[in-house]
């Protein structure tokens, strides 16, 4: 390879990197949404499959944290696609 074309693959990585990192922070809040809603749905499931609480009520909070988390993925995976269709990925950095 010759200087040229690593570095042309440097800058390619590079803008490649910095656009994935803009379409993260396209779910915004949603996707914090959506982890705490999943790890409070996954520990109260979990705990109440292995009796560290006896009330039925836990494991039902449970799946309502589960759905709740599921809807703001959805939300969080739409955003992320409306933000690739409004800023298509460009290899040569014209936009």
């Amino acid at each position: 390879m010759t200087p040229e074309e690593i570095e042309a693959r440097r800058r390619l990585l590079e803008r490649r990197l910095a656009y994935n990192r803009e379409l993260n922070r396209a779910g915004g809040k949603w996707e914090a949404g959506a982890w705490v809603f999943t790890l409070l749905g996954l520990v109260s499931v979990v705990g109440r499959r292995f009796d560290l609480a006896d009330f039925k009520t836990l494991w039902w909070l449970g799946m309502v944290a589960l759905v709740a988390a599921l809807a703001c993925w959805v939300v969080v995976f739409m955003r992320r696609k409306k933000w690739r269709e409004e800023h298509p990925f460009d290899p040569e950095g014209r936009s």
